[in-house]
């Protein structure tokens, strides 16, 4: 029996349209924000994913690995930021600040469920080189516009990292690390969930007792002393992002953050569509005194969401031949020519039959070439919504056309679902 792996899903026809559609929308608002493409391999040294300030402990235990002949050890990249730092470290001469963008697909072995898959695709924004400040503001700006173009409602929960540890540190704890990754687990397991686990590594009730006084009382603005300039950061990027909500339990699952940590959320979705925040320990550990601001938008979980509306329709057109193929090769050739997506059917069916398959693919509008078309040298063009047929010459074709692609590619972009 032929079965699909799970975790891992085929993308076809208007959903397959549906994911390139956003895939472009995502790169066009990241190069108008002077952001650089950078293409980094699937594959990488499995030392590379494993080093101290990659990932946590979860994120370490759903690297896919493997081996090559000659036995060295390799892993399937899980992110785009590990393997930003790797090559940074290889080419010490780039220019700062460098602004890049990665698009592509990474992998987690993990537990599966609705919006998230095993193999998936992020779409990364990053600035490398650059002191807090402008550019945090100008990352969130970024993955703001892309939701705002999707007209989809979102909330960013923000935090800082001095802000965890310096309640951390108040409450006792030694190695705030490891009671933060345990807090990211807030929104899973629940507060008594986070304090179960807190207290099988061996911290007492009073601690964390503490530890919830301190983050209850930074939600109303008092925070330790240490982590002052650090609030009036987060301030500042609330005061500019309607959208940004002050957070202090937001962890991130990640150990290699250093300054802000952000979330995005959407309604009826409880997993976050885009996160990132601020790190230096990557560059650090390969002796790069460097730091970075990034933030990454979860593609295929978007999609996955059913919170984005179905895509209406392909663009272009369906070419329906009676007869006539090679007067119809000889059109499909003349609208590529002209930028106009033409679908031409290979092989005869009936004209039912063919409209039938025009419509399974999403095509709203069909071109019949028979022999009257031919000889008058005119097209029918028939709308498969109202059932409308109009008799063009060529030109006032292509120009009608043109008009109906340019109204799919405005109309027809990807928005929120309604409620």
């Amino acid at each position: 029996m032929v079965r699909l792996a799970r975790g891992v899903k085929d993308w076809a026809s208007r959903q397959a349209w549906q994911r390139q559609r956003l895939l472009r929308l995502i790169e066009d608002a990241y190069q108008q924000a002077g952001f650089q493409p950078l293409a980094t391999p699937h594959i990488e040294r499995e030392e590379t994913l494993l080093s101290k300030f990659s990932g946590g402990e979860e994120i370490i235990r759903e690297i896919f690995r493997l081996s090559d002949q000659a036995g060295r050890k390799l892993a399937l990249r899980y992110d785009h930021t590990v393997p930003l730092a790797r090559f940074t470290s290889l080419h010490k001469d780039l220019p700062l600040p460098y602004k890049r963008y990665a698009i592509g697909t990474v992998f987690r072995d993990g537990p599966v469920k609705r919006g998230r898959l095993r193999e998936f695709i992020q779409a990364d924004i990053d600035t490398i080189g650059a002191r807090e400040g402008l550019a945090d503001r100008e990352i969130l700006e970024t993955i703001s516009r892309v939701f705002r173009q999707l007209n989809l409602p979102f909330t960013i929960r923000i935090n800082h990292r001095t802000i965890l540890d310096s309640i951390m540190r108040d409450a006792g704890v030694a190695k705030p690390e490891d009671s933060i990754l345990t807090l990211d687990k807030l929104e899973k397991i629940g507060r008594e969930g986070v304090e179960a686990e807190l207290r099988e590594k061996g911290y007492t009730d009073e601690t964390i007792k503490r530890i919830f006084i301190l983050l209850e009382a930074a939600e109303k603005g008092s925070v330790p002393d240490g982590a002052r300039d650090a609030y009036t950061f987060i301030t500042t990027l609330t005061d500019k992002l309607p959208e940004a909500v002050f957070t202090p339990t937001l962890a991130r699952g990640l150990n290699y953050y250093t300054g802000i940590l952000f979330e995005y959320y959407t309604p009826g979705f409880n997993s976050a569509i885009a996160a990132g925040g601020r790190y230096a320990r990557l560059f650090e550990q390969w002796g790069l005194p460097l730091e970075a601001v990034g933030g990454s938008i979860g593609v295929d979980a978007l999609l996955e969401s059913g919170i984005l509306a179905d895509p209406l329709e392909t663009p272009g057109v369906y070419l329906i031949p009676i007869h006539q193929e090679e007067a119809a090769f000889t059109l499909a050739q003349v609208l590529r020519e002209e930028g106009i997506p033409a679908f031409l059917l290979p092989s005869r069916k009936s004209i039912s039959g063919a409209i039938r398959h025009a419509e399974s693919l999403g095509y709203a509008y069909v071109i019949f070439i028979g022999e009257k078309e031919v000889r008058e040298n005119t097209y029918t063009l028939k709308s498969l919504k109202t059932g409308e047929e109009e008799h063009l010459p060529l030109a006032r074709l292509i120009e009608t056309l043109r008009e109906t692609i340019r109204f799919q590619e405005e109309n027809l972009t990807l928005h929120a679902r309604e409620a």
